[in-house]
Parts: C-alpha cells; sequence; structure tokens
C-alpha cells in the first residue's frame, strides 16, 4: 500500500509528467501534493496521469497558490480542500500542510494528533519524527538542487526518495 508524495512544482508540467511516471511503477493506492501546485496545468497533468486507474490524489495551497478560482479540480478523483487536509489511509491519521505558515506546522506537529505530517516548501527532502509524528518532505520538482518526490509504503513504513532528472 503506497502513497505518493510530491510537492513544489511551481508550474512545472515536465518534471510532474517524470515524477508521475516514476510514482505510478509503485501503483499508490493515494497521491498527495504538499502545495505550490503552481499552475492549473499541473493539475490536470496529475489527473490525466493517475486516471487509469482513478487513484484519489489530495493537494493542498501553498504560499504561491493565490490564484484560488484558477486551482479547480479538473476530475472527481482530486480534492483541493485548502491550505489543510487530513485523512485516514492504512489506519494513520495524516495532516498535509505546505509549511510556509511554520506556527500552523508547528502547532499541527506539536498537537500529537497524527501519525503522520506530510508538508513541503524547503525544497529539501527530509523525514524527521516528533514524538510519535514522522515529518516528511519529498522535496522538490522545481528549484531544488535534485529535484524528486517520495513514496512511502503504509504497509512497512518504508519511505523512498525518488529523483526526477
Amino acid at each position: 500500500m503506497h502513497l505518493a508524495l510530491l510537492s513544489d512544482t511551481h508550474g512545472n508540467v515536465t518534471r510532474t509528467a517524470r515524477a508521475i511516471a516514476a510514482l505510478k511503477a509503485f501503483h499508490p493506492v493515494h497521491v498527495i501534493h504538499a502545495g505550490d501546485i503552481g499552475s492549473a496545468a499541473v493539475l490536470t497533468e496529475l489527473a490525466a496521469g493517475f486516471a487509469d486507474p482513478e487513484t484519489p490524489i489530495t493537494c493542498v495551497l501553498g504560499n504561491v497558490d493565490t490564484y484560488i478560482d484558477d486551482l479547480v479540480s479538473p476530475v472527481h478523483f482530486l480534492s483541493i480542500p485548502g491550505s489543510l487536509a487530513t485523512l485516514t489511509l492504512a489506519g494513520q491519521s495524516i495532516a498535509v500542510l505546505h509549511g510556509h505558515d511554520t506556527r500552523r506546522l508547528d502547532a499541527v506537529i506539536a498537537s500529537a494528533s497524527y501519525d503522520l505530517v506530510i508538508t513541503g516548501h524547503t525544497h529539501l527532502a527530509a523525514d524527521e519524527r516528533h514524538g510519535r509524528t514522522r515529518i516528511i518532505n519529498p522535496g522538490a520538482l522545481h528549484r531544488a538542487q535534485q529535484p524528486g518526490c517520495a513514496i512511502l509504503d503504509l504497509a512497512t513504513d518504508h519511505l523512498t526518495f525518488l529523483p526526477i532528472a
């Protein structure tokens, strides 16, 4: 049971397409985009890339996603709940937020209400723990020294960072 993680695409459709190809190889049960989507074209690419089979996609808004009216889901299996998403997968409670609001990010982590917090913003891949909460930043697909995304096996808790050229 794999969870596909990406962030900080900043409208880079080419790298988003490459990330989709790398992530699809794991047959994820859910896709999470941790913000700074950057354009409606990225949403269209995600929707097309995970349409067969339909894979649920959850995207949160980041600090560059100020044009909310342009970020409308092109399909029913892609949701954009705003700046914070919460979901439960494989018995794990998950919070997703971009991380540019560090007070909010710190509060979500400190609440100890989540098994997993997925974040972005720093453009640096990271995997940390704070008490029972695991914090994962999959890295960035745009303006990153090593562009990449990540795949998390929810059954084994194994995280793999995937470099994307």
